[in-house]
């Protein structure tokens, strides 16, 4: 497994420091009705060396306490709790993170900065163009991001239901009529753990 991992990285990302991001992809994220996004463990810039210690850390974070009691919460078996890793090259960016829609509930889609700063208008207005196009295309959908300046690059996509009425714990209208989100980004309550 790691001479092929080690091959297919350099394939992916040439050079010796060359970084990755090894990120979690559990079946249970990609339930629209078990949304269990930010239960799990990534990593970002790893050099391609720690690359398959990486991903035997975000596959063995199934099976910690918070996961195992989010699942167990729903009714679900451990076995739900299948999970993959999504390794690609590390992309630096000014802000990062999701973005959802569900044209049956909401005006516009919701996104949520989990970290950086403001977005450009050029990457706001990509941002939200591309939401509703995978929303008109697949039903309501959540979009995982990371924007370096004006450019987009979209990491993951996955089943969303909104929430009615939507928990806002915050809501900030931006400057195109989307709005930012914090706390609400799984409409399902979190456990304890």
């Amino acid at each position: 497994f790691e001479d092929e991992l080690a091959a297919a990285l350099a394939r992916l990302a040439p050079g010796p420091d060359a970084r990755f991001s090894v990120r979690s992809s559990a079946a249970l994220e990609d339930r629209g009705d078990a949304l269990g996004a930010g239960l799990f463990l990534s990593r970002v810039d790893v050099p391609s060396r720690e690359v398959a210690a990486a991903a035997r850390e975000v596959m063995g974070a199934a099976l910690e306490p918070a996961p195992l009691a989010y699942a167990a919460r729903r009714g679900l078996p451990p076995a739900e709790l299948a999970m993959a890793v999504l390794v690609h090259p590390y992309t630096r960016g000014d802000a990062s993170g999701t973005a959802a829609f569900d044209p049956a509930v909401e005006e516009a889609p919701l996104v949520e900065r989990t970290r950086g700063g403001a977005l450009s208008p050029a990457a706001c207005a990509r941002l939200v163009a591309a939401t509703r196009d995978v929303a008109a295309r697949t039903g309501a959908a959540e979009l995982e991001w990371v924007a370096a300046g004006d450019v987009m690059l979209f990491l993951q996509q996955r089943p969303y239901r909104a929430s009615k009425p939507r928990p806002w714990t915050h809501a900030a209208a931006l400057a195109d009529g989307t709005r930012s989100w914090d706390g609400a980004h799984n409409p399902l309550p979190q456990p304890p753990a």
